[in-house]
């Protein structure tokens, strides 16, 4: 082919395929991570864990009690609940709860908090009043002996009430409660 129409048919190649190139071309918008649950007021996080049939973290409209989600994950006969936790409690953001079946019984349902480090991953807002030393370590700035300081001075002096209110404890200043602020 002689020079000429080989340049004629790479510029018609290039005319054809560019239209088709730029609008074959998705959009993207930004969305804060698609592969992450997030914490929004409509909805609670909340993990199933142990032996339900599928264990994970699952997205429940505000207002879920154990008795719900046991009746929306298991078939009948529905197990007993422990620690003091009824069918009627409403499950918060946090929470885990925990289906022990041993073989051939019915089995039973308890109920604790996630870790701080799980808390943070899915931006559900920490407690003050509700951590432990372990959870404290998990936040920047904040090591094992400060996390006994914090845990030992709520119980000798009560509920911090707010973020704030860890500012009491010596070692605690406005540059550490700017660094761990967004995660309360």
């Amino acid at each position: 082919m002689p020079r000429a129409g080989r340049l004629t048919v790479c510029v018609l190649a290039l005319v054809v395929s560019l239209p088709v190139f730029f609008k074959g071309r998705a959009t993207r918008t930004p969305s804060g991570g698609a592969a992450f649950l997030r914490a929004d007021p409509h909805h609670v996080l909340v993990r199933l864990a142990g032996d339900f049939p599928h264990p994970g973290v699952y997205n429940y409209p505000v207002g879920v009690t154990v008795t719900t989600v046991t009746k929306m994950t298991l078939t009948p006969p529905f197990p007993s609940t422990a620690n003091g936790v009824n069918g009627e409690k409403v499950l918060t953001s946090g929470d885990i709860l925990t289906l022990s079946r041993p073989a051939a019984q019915v089995g039973v349902l308890s109920l604790e908090k996630m870790a701080a480090a799980e808390r943070i991953l899915f931006g559900i807002p920490l407690d003050p009043d509700d951590m432990a030393a372990s959870d404290w370590e998990a936040l920047p700035g904040i090591g094992p002996a400060l996390a006994h300081r914090i845990v030992q001075d709520r119980h000798k002096n009560g509920a911090f009430r707010s973020l704030e209110g860890v500012s009491r404890v010596p070692g605690i200043g406005e540059g550490t409660l700017s660094k761990i602020r967004r995660y309360f």
